[in-house]
């Protein structure tokens, strides 16, 4: 689907273009009462203006493709936009005036613009506030810093002179010791002006630590910031990932599929049985040989490192805890909130493994994602003891799979 290009030019002149990307979720309405009639999407602003905004959404390939049959100038949205660092989302309501969808090998990117309908003219100044502000702000951090600087070097040269002022000073003390009143009265001077200069010393000391103090917090400030500003960058940079990782998996199956034909021509003594839709054996020899692959699944399981999982999942296919680490990374990503991302591995282990306990425990988290319901909702243990289901009681404990 593809707008119309002097549409879309338009929007990109009348549109703010970002530096940073927000998350928003929205979900079709009746054109009347605005009423919901779908469950909500999430996606991401691309643009924004005071007319409108871009968002782009990723799915799996046509799995909504219905749903992203707009009507330009027909289709009614309800928008929750989530500004980073604020508690509750701006909400607004809009019309879809274009839609282009970008086809993918795995995964389909849907781009589209909307024009507000209704959107409270405070929230939206406070959005474009932020945006400004993020704009601006290394730029004021930037600036204090070199003022802070100059600060320093002109206490810094001060201080010097001080210094030396302070050593002439005692010279002069030290010549005139021997001499009557005169002397007595240079030396009283001297001290007294001894004694200011200390004073000024020791003010300009506290000046030059208030401003060393105010610098670490800029510092520490600005590096917050870039943290702030990196957030999207990270999910963008997740979701490609998770692009590349779905465009390798049927070269990874035909691999997986050759290595399960060359073990079953072989024989080998010592054969154990594990989880599975009936009897499945795997040698000793090739439980040795995943002793390495084991331990790393683990060590990234144990230590919940998200990005590293789902790379060493994604570059290792063919292993025997395929199965059990695609699950927990699943487990991992649904726990700390990244629900699109966890579905698409449910639904993996469902595709790759149907056979598996795994894919029955995956089917009932995917409903219990569909019903926008926590990840606290239901345990391991509560699926277990409400399905009557093989007993898989701790994500961590991976155990070795084969088809």
């Amino acid at each position: 689907m593809k707008g119309n290009d002097a549409k879309e030019g338009s929007e990109r002149r009348t549109f703010l273009r970002l530096d940073t990307v927000f998350p928003i979720e929205f979900q079709l309405i009746d054109k009347d009462d605005r009423g919901a009639i779908s469950e909500l999407k999430e996606g991401f602003t691309r643009n924004i203006g005071k007319g409108g905004i871009g968002i782009f959404a990723k799915t799996l390939k046509e799995h909504d493709k219905a749903f992203f049959d707009f009507k330009p100038g027909e289709t009614k949205l309800k928008l929750n936009i989530n500004v980073p660092l604020d508690k509750e989302p701006i909400e607004g309501y809009a019309t879809v005036e274009w839609i282009e969808r970008e086809p993918g090998a795995l995964i389909d990117t849907y781009l589209f613009g909307v024009s507000y309908d209704f959107i409270n003219e405070i929230e939206y100044d406070r959005i474009m506030s932020y945006v400004k502000w993020l704009r601006l702000k290394p730029k004021l951090i930037f600036l204090s810093l070199i003022l802070l600087t100059a600060a320093l070097v002109a206490s810094a040269t001060f201080l010097v002179k001080e210094s030396s002022r302070r050593i002439e000073s005692e010279k002069l003390l030290r010549i005139s010791v021997d001499e009557g009143k005169l002397a007595k009265s240079a030396r009283e001077h001297a001290e007294n002006k001894v004694k200011g200069i200390e004073e000024t010393l020791d003010t300009l000391n506290k000046k030059q630590m208030a401003i060393q103090s105010a610098f670490v917090k800029l510092a520490e400030e600005k590096k917050a910031l870039e943290k702030v500003s990196q957030m999207s960058e990270e999910t963008r940079m997740d979701l490609e990932d998770q692009v590349e990782e779905l465009a390798r998996e049927r070269e990874l199956l035909e691999e997986q599929i050759e290595f399960d034909e060359s073990e079953a021509m072989e024989e080998y003594e010592g054969e154990i049985e594990v989880p599975g839709d009936g009897p499945k054996k795997i040698s000793e020899e090739r439980l040795m040989a995943e002793e390495a692959n084991y331990a790393k699944f683990r060590e990234l399981i144990l230590n919940e490192k998200v990005q590293s999982l789902s790379a060493y999942v994604s570059t290792h296919r063919s292993s025997i805890y395929h199965a059990a680490a695609l699950f927990a990374l699943a487990e991992l990503r649904f726990n700390y909130g990244e629900r699109s991302l966890a579905e698409v591995n449910y639904n993996q282990i469902i595709e790759f493994y149907p056979r598996s306990n795994y894919a029955l425990y995956s089917s009932h988290r995917l409903d219990q994602l569909r019903s926008n319901r926590a990840y606290e909702y239901k345990s391991l243990q509560d699926i277990y003891n409400d399905y009557n289901l093989p007993e898989l009681s701790d994500y961590r404990d991976i155990t070795p799979y084969i088809k």
